[in-house]
């Protein structure tokens, strides 16, 4: 689930109009991944710095935690973080 649109760092929920992809695109990169992560444990914020507009997730599956950037336009994976959940 989106839960914040942030833009150079400040919160703006009605600034972005361009093509990005939407939830079920970002939710379909991260279950290629891991398989048993479920829509429930999925955070996302849409950020945009300096017109570069990424998705920030954080994904749980029971045991590790995901940390992602994605890139909103062509779902390209920039950074990637693992590790253990608890």
């Amino acid at each position: 689930m989106i839960i914040q649109y942030e833009f150079d760092g400040e919160p703006n929920f009605n600034r972005y109009s361009g093509e990005i992809l939407g939830q079920s695109e970002v939710m379909a990169i991260i279950t290629k991944i891991d398989g048993s992560v479920d829509e429930r444990d999925i955070a996302c914020v849409l950020i945009n710095n300096y017109g570069f507009t990424a998705y920030e997730v954080e994904a749980y599956d029971g045991i590790y935690k995901y940390c992602f950037e994605i890139e909103a336009v062509n779902g390209t994976i920039v950074q990637w973080d693992t590790s253990k959940n608890g």
